[in-house]
């Protein structure tokens, strides 16, 4: 099954989003992310997963873990995890869900 699943292309889904919030959000990803999750977080051939495009829900609540320690990270991105507001985090999830393409 997962292989069947992981042969598949990424479709990102159309989903609402703050303009203004996903314009912070890309000056987030460019300063904090773009090192591992590269072209926006959209790069599939990058270790890190795809960003770009995924659901806000998932996103988030995947983040809600991290510093729980339940969703593992490498040190670098949990550490830039614990220090975002969660006003950081809603510019994040806009600007990957604004890449709709």
């Amino acid at each position: 099954l997962a292989a069947f699943y992981s042969a598949k292309a990424f479709k990102a889904p159309v989903q609402a989003y703050d303009p203004q919030l996903a314009k912070r959000g890309a000056e987030l990803h460019e300063e904090h992310c773009d090192k591992c999750h590269s072209a926006g977080g959209s790069d599939p051939q990058d270790d890190a997963a795809i960003l770009a495009g995924q659901w806000k829900p998932y996103l988030r609540a995947t983040l809600k873990f991290v510093p729980t320690g339940e969703h593992l990270v490498p040190p670098m991105m949990e550490r830039r995890i614990v220090d975002f507001s969660a006003e950081e985090i809603n510019q994040l999830l806009d600007y990957y869900a604004s890449q709709q393409d």
